[in-house]
C-alpha cells in the first residue's frame, strides 16, 4: 500500500498547483465577455422611414449590478429572402438603463441605400477575433 499513497503525495502538490493556477487572475477581456452575456437586447419594433434612415425600438436589460459601462451590438439588415446587405454597429450608453430594470432605448441607423425588409440583432456574445475590435466596451479606456 506504500506504493499508491507514496504516489498520490509525489502527484497531489502538482495537481494542486495546476488547479491553483487556474483561479488566479483571468484575461480582463474575457471578464468582460462574461459581463456582456448578463445583459439582453431585443428589438421592440422597427421601420424604415421613406428617405430611408432606419428607426428601431430596443429594450435593454441586465443585472442589478454590472461592471460595464457599454454594450455593443450588431443589426444586420437583411433582404427579403433573409439574406444580409450590410450591418450597423450600436454601442449602448448603459447608464440610461437603471440596474435590475429593462429600459426602452432608441437606435437610428442612417439611411443604408436600400430597401431594408428585415433585420437582426446580434448581441456579439461570443464575437470572433476581428468582431472584438467593434466592441467598444473592450477598448482599454472604455470601463
Amino acid at each position: 500500500m506504500k506504493g499508491p499513497k507514496r504516489a498520490l503525495n509525489i502527484v497531489l502538490p502538482f495537481v494542486l498547483v495546476l488547479v491553483g493556477s487556474g483561479c488566479g487572475q483571468s484575461d480582463p477581456e474575457q471578464k468582460i465577455l462574461d459581463e456582456r452575456a448578463r445583459w439582453e437586447v431585443r428589438v421592440l419594433n422597427w421601420a424604415q422611414e421613406p428617405g430611408g434612415p432606419i428607426n428601431i425600438s430596443t429594450r435593454v436589460s441586465g443585472p442589478p449590478a454590472s461592471k460595464i459601462k457599454r454594450f455593443t451590438v450588431r443589426v444586420d439588415l437583411l433582404d427579403a429572402d433573409e439574406q444580409k446587405l450590410g450591418e450597423h454597429w450600436h454601442t449602448f450608453d448603459l447608464a440610461q438603463v437603471p440596474r435590475g430594470g429593462p429600459s426602452d432605448l432608441f437606435v437610428r441607423i442612417p439611411d443604408p441605400g436600400w430597401p431594408v425588409e428585415n433585420l437582426a440583432l446580434n448581441l456579439m456574445l461570443e464575437p470572433a477575433p476581428e468582431e472584438r475590435s467593434r466592441l467598444r466596451e473592450l477598448a482599454p479606456a472604455a470601463n
